[in-house]
């Protein structure tokens, strides 16, 4: 029988038209509220433009001498609420010294005291052609700067990166970004941006970087968002991945006109571009509903009503069980919390349509069969549940057929690493559950991103709620760069 482990939270997604089902997967923690619902949510268009979260890059190639960068700081000041991702070259990249010139020491230290700012160091790598030796010294250096307090850089801007596949650009491109992974000079998150100005060949988005400039140019050459969607849709990743630099705007633009311009090219798959799928999100605040001082939370408070003004989207709430460990009372306490949140639906949105129990065993016995019906009894019996107050159990594995009967509306018989799904003896294993593809959830992780799309094709016809990533940590945390393939695989007819 294969291990059955404890996995952390998520987010996912259940079936309906065509049965072409999604299952999300992803912990709401407030740290990544903004990065996961927003994207994921389609949100009422506000004028000419969507709220979606955006970070300013910023290409800082100017010295700070003289006040050359005020103007920056000020902005950075005025709009706390957004995240700016500064690019320093203090000499067409670090330079031939240990550590930049006095003003820029002084400059970066003041970037560094914000914190909505992260700051990137800028190499230079020519297309490619610029010695993969000479590019890794330069990352050395700037990794330096961490030993004088306040100049520790947040990653590297690798500018003017290959976009036309070929063996050596891979491994010139993995190189380099892997040294900057593997940085102990370089803090945390380590942000690696490659920039070929456009679009590239897949193949070149794929290892360690984590955004790719799909666009740099002049403003008169922006692509319309039809056009750049389609071009997108060529690579992984979602938005979160995707930068754009764009110059010589005109002066006397409007700021309507530059709202359009931005929300052009901000754009990826969501919620409502797919009104045939149906999404179930599981909301998980706080390792269950949150309590006092901590619930209610302003962001999940602003953000959950977005979501369930969506027709294809189903939220349910998460709460442990630790394998019927946990005492009962505490389980139906948190049930009892998420069906507390829709007593002002009608004006405040807040509410959940189900539990996602999580930790739920797969072996039976009199004591778990009696903990698991009564649980279930309880969201179908709770009015203060929304919709269909859906039940899902998580064992992440095939179940004892004494626990179907007559089970919960939803079990997750996988839940595990695409090597680990693949073996012939888990195959078998899974042959012995009793649910049929209706009531089936396979979520399955570290799939090779060139592999996503099909492998979550070919699942379809064996679990109607699916989530499939190429993410081998985080992978509740965040979409990754496989996210549109994903949705393609499960949009395909």
């Amino acid at each position: 029988m294969p291990h059955r482990y404890a996995p952390p939270k998520r987010i996912f997604k259940k079936p309906k038209l065509n049965d072409r089902t999604l299952a999300i997967s992803v912990t709401f923690f407030l740290i990544c509220i903004l990065a996961l619902i927003i994207p994921l949510g389609a949100i009422v268009p506000q004028r000419h433009v969507r709220k979606l979260p955006i970070n300013i890059l910023v290409p800082l190639y100017m010295s700070p001498a003289a006040g050359g960068w005020d103007l920056l700081y000020s902005a950075i000041i005025k709009h706390d609420e957004l995240d700016f991702t500064v690019i320093v070259s203090p000499y067409n990249g670090p330079g031939y010294s240990l550590y930049p010139a006095g003003e820029y020491v002084e400059a970066i230290k003041v970037l560094k005291a914000f914190t909505n700012v992260q700051i990137l160091g800028y190499v230079n790598t020519d297309g490619g052609n610029r010695d993969n030796k000479t590019v890794r010294q330069e990352v050395e250096t700037y990794a330096g700067w961490n030993t004088t307090a306040g100049l520790a850089m947040h990653g590297i801007f690798f500018d003017q990166t290959p976009f036309e596949d070929s063996p050596q650009a891979r491994r010139y491109l993995k190189n380099i970004s892997t040294t900057v992974k593997r940085s102990k000079g370089i803090k945390w998150p380590r942000t690696v941006i490659h920039n070929p100005g456009v679009v590239p060949n897949a193949n070149l988005t794929i290892s360690q970087v984590d955004i790719t400039v799909v666009f740099e140019g002049v403003y008169g050459k922006v692509e319309s968002r039809g056009a750049m969607k389609r071009r997108l849709a060529k690579i992984p990743g979602d938005r979160s991945n995707y930068g754009v630099l764009v110059h010589s705007a005109p002066a006397d633009i409007s700021r309507g006109g530059l709202r359009r311009l931005i929300n052009n090219v901000r754009q990826n798959v969501h919620i409502a571009e797919h009104p045939t799928l149906e999404f179930i999100v599981i909301l998980n605040p706080n390792s269950g509903p949150g309590a006092p001082p901590w619930w209610p939370n302003a962001d999940y408070v602003r953000e959950i009503p977005k979501l369930n003004a969506q027709h294809n989207v189903q939220t349910l709430g998460y709460v442990a069980t630790n394998y019927c460990q946990r005492p009962m009372a505490d389980v139906l306490g948190d049930v009892a919390t998420y069906a507390g949140w829709s007593k002002s639906f009608e004006t405040s949105g807040l509410g959940v349509q189900g539990i996602f129990f999580d930790e739920t065993p797969n072996l039976f016995s009199e004591q778990v069969k009696i903990y698991l019906d009564t649980i279930t009894k309880l969201v179908k019996d709770s009015h203060g549940l929304l919709g269909n107050r859906t039940v899902v159990h998580n064992p992440g594995t095939a179940v004892d057929s004494r626990l179907a009967a007559p089970g919960p509306d939803v079990t997750t018989v996988v839940e595990m690493s695409h090597a680990s799904f693949q073996t012939p003896e888990h195959q078998q294993w899974l042959e012995t559950s009793p649910y049929d593809r209706t009531r089936s959830c396979y979520m399955v992780h570290s799939v090779p991103a060139e592999e996503v799309e099909e492998f979550a094709y070919g699942l379809r016809g064996r679990a109607k709620y699916l989530f499939v990533t190429d993410l081998d940590v985080g992978y509740y945390q965040s979409f990754g760069k496989s996210w549109n393939l994903f949705v393609e695989a499960l949009t395909r007819s």
